[in-house]
């Protein structure tokens, strides 16, 4: 919200996977339920959300899948249910963006990177700044 993350989530997946895109779909399926809970919550304070909201996701055969729902033989073992992410894209509620992992904040938190790359990611995420006592 006006260029602020407001919310950030990380959680053991229930469903095993064979793809990291079946993984980032289902995360993406995850990230659009908070989205609409967001997004409804802002509406009940009087703060109308008219803009499609962004999700991020580095992972652009997840997003591929998003924007094309026609059946193909290499989706078809996804569930249904997962779907409905694409809904709310058609719909305009909801937006992806490719975000390459150079630039994923959430790749501090989740993954073993190299010290360059964390400092970066310090960075934007604001913690430059030394603690003291």
């Amino acid at each position: 919200m006006d260029g602020t993350c407001i919310t950030w989530s990380s959680k053991k997946q229930g469903t095993v996977v064979l793809s990291t895109t079946k993984a980032e779909y289902i995360a993406l399926m995850h990230a659009t339920k908070q989205m609409i809970w967001i997004r409804r919550l802002l509406n009940e304070i009087g703060l109308d959300q008219t803009k499609a909201m962004p999700i991020h996701c580095d992972n652009l055969s997840a997003i591929t899948i998003t924007h094309n729902t026609t059946y193909h033989a290499r989706t078809k073992h996804i569930n249904i249910y997962y779907h409905f992410i694409c809904k709310k894209v058609a719909s305009h509620e909801a937006s992806l963006t490719y975000i390459t992992s150079k630039d994923n904040i959430a790749d501090i938190m989740t993954k073993a990177i190299p010290p360059e790359s964390h400092n970066k990611l310090k960075e934007l995420l604001g913690l430059t700044g030394h603690l003291t006592r």
